[in-house]
């Protein structure tokens, strides 16, 4: 890869602070306390994790491109060091999120909050439609195994699994304790709406989760992509499991079979099964910045160096939360 004589510095990061200048070069010298500097400051409680789209990550944008200035490198694009995109960095409930269904023509209306919950990447609007299991929802043809191999789900609610087969078997091809990207909420989502799916019911695996009780995962706020395109909300076990025993299976067993010889037990549900879903999801949008320098070199090619510097905030899940 080309480009003209420089070094790239994708920058989001302080370690830039090392380089030198090329054709100067001369020993490097680290200096531990100069880089503890930089973390101290960036993770200390006046940067309150640097959620994305924050204040505080204004604050440390504003540091790194005066760091990089400090080092006499230059702007990628024109005088200034910022390039700015938008980006979801919040997502809310709103009032309206219905799902009622059909059973054997008898109707069930679920609670919101209680029953179930849209996730926040959810597409937002009324839909209706049929159901179809799909175990864990997951195509990896590098593992040999397909949940939509045959299943026709086009035009379907698919109800999936968290997680992923085999995951506490340190032999399975599978990744076993270490989650691959497959069991992803976001990666199944997209795996759904690649076969066609009209949207995603997803269900906790407590069946590989002895023990854990029936609950929803909490909602949290959304970063990266704010509509993935369809519907996609999460149901209790015990909804899920009622529903797979009208079609005359039992939710436990099938998941301990695929996780005992790795072979997908997707099937449609019971034809009288309808369901009727409204999501009513509030983003909201910021402009966020990378920042980005270059020092020139004497070559054609350039490395490029890079990292993110946002965080997860504060007093949300996976962010100190109380």
């Amino acid at each position: 890869m080309t480009h003209s004589r420089k070094c790239a510095i994708a920058a989001c990061a302080i370690a830039a602070s090392a380089l030198v200048w090329a054709g100067k070069l001369a020993p490097v010298r680290i200096e531990p306390d100069r880089y503890l500097a930089h973390v101290k400051y960036l993770a200390s409680d006046e940067m309150k994790g640097r959620a994305t789209g924050s204040a505080e990550l204004d604050k440390a944008a504003r540091y790194i491109a005066r760091e990089f200035e400090s080092l006499g490198l230059r702007p990628i694009t024109g005088g200034s060091y910022f390039q700015e995109f938008p980006v979801t960095v919040n997502a809310k409930i709103g009032p309206r999120n219905r799902l009622k269904y059909a059973l054997d023509g008898q109707e069930s209306v679920l609670k919101a909050g209680e029953d179930f919950l849209p996730l926040n990447f959810s597409a937002r609007g009324s839909f209706h439609g049929g159901v179809v299991f799909a175990g864990y929802g997951i195509t990896a043809p590098e593992y040999g195994y397909d949940d939509f191999a045959g299943l026709d789900v086009r035009d379907k609610f698919v109800l999936i699994m968290r997680h992923e087969p085999q995951e506490f078997d340190e032999q399975s091809p599978f990744a076993g304790r270490i989650y691959t990207e497959h069991a992803q909420t976001l990666t199944k989502v997209l795996t759904a709406r690649m076969h066609g799916a009209l949207g995603i019911i997803m269900v906790s695996d407590l069946a590989g989760h002895a023990g854990s009780a029936d609950e929803l995962d909490p909602f949290i706020r959304s970063l990266g992509p704010g509509d993935t395109g369809i519907p996609c909300v999460q149901v209790k076990w015990s909804i899920a499991e009622a529903w797979v025993h009208s079609a005359g299976k039992d939710l436990r067993k099938i998941a301990g079979e695929i996780d005992g010889d790795l072979q997908p037990r997707s099937f449609p549900l019971d034809e009288s099964l309808r369901v009727a879903l409204e999501v009513d999801v509030k983003r909201q949008q910021r402009n966020v910045r990378n920042v980005a320098a270059y020092a020139p070199g004497e070559t054609e090619k350039f490395v490029a160096v890079g990292a993110h510097y946002d965080h997860l905030g504060l007093g949300e899940l996976y962010s100190m939360a109380p």
